[in-house]
C-alpha cells in the first residue's frame, strides 16, 4: 500500500527525534478540534502538511513527482504512527 508505504520511509529517513518532537507538539497544540489551521513543514525529503480542517496529513516525496510519491492520511494515524516510532538518531 503506497500510503503506508510513504510513512513507512518518512519515518525511517527524515523523522528523528526533533522533527517527531516537532510534528507532535503541533499535531497537539490542536487536537482534534477542527480548526482553520493548515501548517507545512519541509524537511531533507519529505514535505508534510498538517490539515486541521480536514483532519489530514499529507506527504509529499521530494525525489518522487510522480502520484505515488504523495499520500494523504488521517491526522490521527499520522499522530499514532509518530507515537510509535522511536528514531535511531
Amino acid at each position: 500500500m503506497i500510503m503506508l508505504s510513504l510513512v513507512k520511509q518518512f519515518l525511517e529517513q527524515d523523522c528523528d527525534a526533533g522533527v517527531r518532537q516537532k510534528l507532535l507538539t503541533e499535531i497537539n497544540k490542536h487536537g482534534t478540534v477542527k480548526t482553520d489551521v493548515v501548517r507545512e513543514f519541509n524537511f531533507n525529503r519529505f514535505n508534510v502538511h498538517l490539515d486541521f480542517r480536514n483532519g489530514s496529513a499529507r506527504l509529499e516525496d521530494e525525489l518522487d513527482t510522480s502520484e505515488a510519491g504523495s499520500c494523504t492520511v488521517p491526522i490521527a494515524d499520522f499522530s499514532s504512527a509518530l507515537n510509535e516510532h522511536r528514531p535511531q538518531r
